[in-house]
């Protein structure tokens, strides 16, 4: 157990492939995404937006996972999931494992800080583990919320919940997706970018 703790407080840090975004393209996506979730029309007052830029296919473009006041609940947010494509942002498709078919918006929900990259040498995929807050439960948290996600290689946005996180971590038996059966080299947590509310010019 003081291995698997070691490996999620002192994990290595994994360098992404793909070229960072500049803050006049990432401001761009803010705009767009304010426009996609009519902030202005909804949240006048309130049009933070929250980003994880990340390259979820090791592709060498960069995706992105957003939330905002209208994705965010008591036990956490929904962040949506976006690419570039010709030039402008669009959607990622998601996938329904109970209908076993894509649906059209991808959304993962956690909290802010529980977003990780799960790096095992050549190969890279994510997970969430998310705080489980219960009154009822021993301590105020029940079991602790956990998935893995990844983007395949038709675009579709995978999350599947993670039975034992141990398992997971330390001896990774998840076949071809990752083939290297092997304990993780690192897990690294996403950082998060935020981007207030623009100021409004009264005169």
């Amino acid at each position: 157990m003081k291995s698997i703790i070691a490996i999620i407080f002192c994990a290595m840090a994994f360098q992404a492939q793909a070229k960072d975004l500049t803050k006049d393209e990432k401001n761009d996506f803010v705009t767009f995404y304010r426009e996609w979730a009519a902030l202005e029309k909804e949240f006048p007052e309130d049009q933070e937006v929250k980003v994880m830029f990340v390259d979820l296919d090791q592709d060498g473009i960069t995706e992105a996972l957003a939330t905002s006041r209208g994705s965010q609940y008591e036990d956490g947010s929904a962040w949506t999931a976006f690419r570039m494509a010709d030039d402008s942002w669009s959607q990622i498709s998601g996938f329904d494992p109970t209908k076993e078919k894509p649906k059209k918006t991808a959304t993962l929900f956690a909290r802010a800080g529980e977003f990780f990259r799960v790096n095992n040498g050549a190969t890279v995929e994510f997970c969430t583990l998310s705080e489980n807050y219960d009154k009822l439960a021993k301590g105020g948290k029940g079991p602790l919320n956990k998935t893995r996600f990844y983007l395949d290689d038709k675009g579709i946005l995978h999350q599947i919940p993670i039975p034992d996180i141990e398992r997971y971590l330390a001896y990774r038996a998840s076949g071809a997706e990752w083939p290297n059966n092997t304990t993780i080299k690192s897990l690294e947590r996403l950082p998060v970018e935020v981007f207030p509310t623009p100021k409004v010019d009264n005169k």
